[in-house]
């Protein structure tokens, strides 16, 4: 073991450790280490001590034996560890006639996993009746909204009452253990078995009895009525849903029932994360250890005259972004949901492209569009690993068409004015990764038919966009001309932002955004 530590580099030790978070190490044995300070040993420290000591803080393992295991007093039995909250370890007295203490060593691979509940509201969508909320949207008056401070506010509380109003809510009550077919009345008639069998337990009389009987044959037919309305109603949307995503996950709902979001994720220390508001901790605490805190380096980049300072748009291209909106999608950090924006755009998009434009007039960015939702999604598979997801930001729907609008100009802008590489082929209209194939498979050949030699180096920045500094990225907006309302807008937009982590209706805490770009915006 101690030959392996002392071949093993640094780098080597780090690359085992975080490439896989999956994995968990425990090293045992007679490792003959004598040091003094770290190992209370008698004798003086050597080699291996020192050797030893180097492999727990390189590995980042922890060493679990306390007191000596050996009978002249030195502590030569070591167990390391990178998870200790899973492993126990007990020093016992030597077998036989063994100089050395016997070291029994627990590993509690067998974890409860505990039931959660989940309560959510859900809107009732096929309940709605649009032509009212139209009428009640039509008839918002814009001279208070526009007179308010915050505009953007004002206008979102005349929405969140017409929702309120007129917009059916119903309270959706998710177990961990329950079927998919598992509706209210399931559990009503549950409860009532459950509370007859109580009630029987205690009295144990002939008429509590036959009370229970009943009971427990009414919640079975409760349970066989729900199960095959549920199961017919799946057959259904199955043969008639024409958007892939509701196929895909009726389908999924039928054959695995309810679960979790996000598997059962492993933290740091080994422990298995459960529930729902555990990993939204810890994924939380891994995307914010990904943001980049560190000053922008100073820039060399002279100031130029500002050139694309205002802009203009019109009210048509509020509607139509506001009739893109995907119906399905869910709601947003405000309570707003796509659906009711697109029911709505006639009437709507007026009054929004107001508000906008006194926002473009006065440069400035609400504090109430800079809070986002983050849900996290695989790199693949769906794992146990954290690092294995990245964030999206799920930011408030009337931003996004904001930032739609900014965004458009600002694109055009830089184009025309050839401020944009001709090989940056990424997050360009009508240009892409074949693109990029093409162009590299071109030079290559070129190469080779003058009989050159081609070469390529390819780079990957890790968490690109987190990593990006809002100084630096500001600074050179300024050196390609842009200034005024829009750079303030676009300096709002980018400081005192907030998000938290969201999985299955469970929230971490408000974390501030250092660095980055929020992924899933515009």
């Amino acid at each position: 073991m101690l030959k392996l530590m002392n071949k093993t580099s640094e780098k080597q030790i780090y690359l085992t450790k975080y490439e896989d978070r999956k994995a968990a190490f425990v090293f045992a044995g007679d490792y003959n280490a004598h040091h003094r300070e770290w190992l209370e040993s008698v004798s003086p420290t050597d080699s291996h001590g020192r050797a030893a000591l180097d492999f727990a803080n390189v590995s980042g393992c922890s060493q679990l034996v306390v007191g000596p295991t050996h009978l002249a007093g030195n502590r030569l039995d070591l167990v390391f560890t990178d998870v200790p909250e899973t492993v126990k370890v007990t020093t016992m007295a030597p077998l036989g006639t063994s100089d050395h203490s016997a070291i029994s060593i627990q590993l509690n691979l067998r974890q409860n996993i505990p039931a959660y509940t989940v309560t959510k509201e859900v809107f009732l969508k096929g309940r709605i009746n649009w032509s009212s909320v139209r009428e009640d949207v039509s008839r918002i008056r814009l001279g208070p909204v526009l007179s308010n401070p915050d505009p953007v506010s004002a206008l979102n509380e005349e929405l969140k009452r017409i929702i309120s109003r007129r917009v059916p809510v119903k309270k959706v009550c998710l177990r961990s253990n329950d079927k998919a077919w598992f509706n209210i009345d399931c559990r009503t008639a549950r409860d009532t078995k459950q509370a007859a069998y109580r009630r029987w337990s205690h009295l144990r009389t002939r008429e509590t009895w036959d009370a229970h009987t009943v009971a427990r044959a009414s919640c079975a037919a409760v349970y066989r009525t729900a199960e095959s309305e549920y199961f017919t109603s799946a057959k259904e949307k199955l043969s008639t849903a024409s958007d892939p995503h509701k196929w895909w996950s009726t389908l999924k709902s039928v054959v695995f029932g309810l679960r979790p979001s996000l598997p059962a994720l492993l933290s740091d220390t080994g422990q298995l994360i459960t529930s729902p508001k555990g990993k939204a901790d810890l994924l939380m605490k891994l995307f914010d250890s990904k943001l980049c805190r560190a000053p922008a380096p100073t820039s060399e980049l002279p100031p130029a005259m500002p050139v694309l300072t205002k802009l203009a748009f019109r009210s048509k291209e509020v509607m139509r972004l506001l009739l893109a909106l995907d119906s399905h999608g869910g709601t947003d950090p405000l309570g707003m949901f796509p659906m009711f924006l697109k029911e709505t755009a006639a009437v709507l998009a007026p009054k929004l492209s107001a508000v906008f434009r006194r926002l473009i007039l006065t440069g400035s960015f609400p504090m109430c569009w800079r809070n986002a939702n983050i849900t996290a999604i695989p790199k693949g598979s769906p794992s146990s690993d954290a690092s294995n997801y990245r964030p999206i930001s799920i930011t408030p729907l009337l931003s996004k068409i904001f930032e739609h609008v900014i965004s458009g100009r600002l694109s055009r802008y830089l184009e025309h004015s050839h401020l944009i590489p001709a090989n940056q082929f990424a997050y360009r209209k009508n240009l892409g990764t074949t693109d990029a194939l093409l162009t590299i498979s071109h030079k290559i050949q070129q190469a080779l038919d003058c009989g050159h030699e081609a070469r390529v180096v390819q780079l990957d920045f890790s968490a690109a966009f987190d990593r990006v500094n809002h100084a630096g990225l500001l600074r050179k907006l300024q050196s390609f001309g842009v200034g005024g309302p829009v750079l303030s807008i676009l300096t709002q937009f980018l400081t005192h932002r907030t998000h938290r982590v969201c999985v299955d209706s469970c929230y971490s805490d408000w974390c501030s955004v250092h660095s980055g770009v929020p992924q899933g915006s515009f």
